[in-house]
């Protein structure tokens, strides 16, 4: 990467309805604390400097209002807010294209909207590196393996995380 840092855009995939959750609003809505939960994760990610552009997908009748409110909130690396499809990878493939034409990035990471909990280490470490597959000692420290088969050969206990999900564009 030489001394220059790639530019990086993430899909914020919130157009799920919730179903298993069994709650009155989906997911992606439900406050913790009194904030949704899509609200925290694009702001965590909003916070990232690693993070230059962010688009949220979500339910077709749901666009205009988290437009609203994604301005109302001054998160400001959002740059599109694009309706979901009937699946997950349909929803994705929205926001690739809604990216798509609002400029270029070299990397283009996913994200669940309802997964308000990420840090801003854990945003940058879904650059792509050797392995999809990013592993954390129980005390924090972080690793990428090759392989989930490299797990079994530590010796220290491991807590796996989810598939990393950025690709060079």
């Amino acid at each position: 990467m030489g001394g220059s840092r790639l530019s990086l855009a993430m899909v914020v995939a919130a157009a799920g309805f919730g179903t298993r959750l069994n709650s009155r609003l989906p997911k992606q809505y439900v406050p913790l604390l009194g904030i949704p939960m899509l609200q925290r994760t694009l702001s965590a990610l909003s916070g990232c400097v690693d993070v230059d552009a962010l688009a949220v997908v979500v339910n077709f009748q749901d666009v205009e209002y988290c437009q609203t409110e994604i301005t109302m909130e001054h998160i400001e690396k959002v740059v599109c807010v694009a309706p979901g499809g009937d699946k997950r990878p349909l929803s994705v493939r929205n926001g690739l294209r809604a990216l798509a034409e609002k400029g270029t990035w070299d990397l283009v990471g996913i994200h669940d909207g309802a997964r308000p909990l990420v840090t801003l280490r854990q945003a940058a470490a879904r650059l792509p590196m050797a392995s999809p597959f990013p592993l954390m000692l129980v005390d924090g420290w972080l690793s990428r393996m090759r392989s989930p088969q490299e797990l079994q050969a530590k010796s220290r206990p491991w807590q796996a995380g989810s598939p990393r999900q950025a690709y060079r564009v």
